[in-house]
């Protein structure tokens, strides 16, 4: 498929997607973050969509897995406070070598 007419077609999957990212978010700034990080990949990866296939599943897939991903990726993020930086380094290896 060409990417002009690829293009088209995945914009025209944009309203659905939005729709699908926020049922899986609960809505929000998330579920635009989805949206594009999905419409981003797509386009990256349009090379390996079959043409004459559905744009619409292969474009949930590629969103779902996205979604998925951030979920496992959240996991092993921590919110430190706003002086554990500076903390960590008047403690670390750097403060030990000046």
């Amino acid at each position: 498929m060409p990417d002009n007419a690829f293009g088209a077609a995945l914009i025209e999957q944009a309203a659905s997607l939005s729709a699908y990212a926020r049922r899986l978010t609960g809505g929000g700034a998330d579920a635009d973050d989805l949206l594009q990080d999905t419409m981003l990949r797509c386009w990256t990866a349009r090379a390996s969509f079959a043409a004459g296939t559905s744009l619409a599943a292969w474009t949930r897939t590629v969103m779902k897995n996205c979604f998925l991903t951030g979920r496992r990726r959240a996991r092993f993020h921590a919110d430190l406070p706003e002086d554990a930086r500076d903390r960590r380094a008047s403690r670390g290896w750097y403060a030990r070598q000046r």
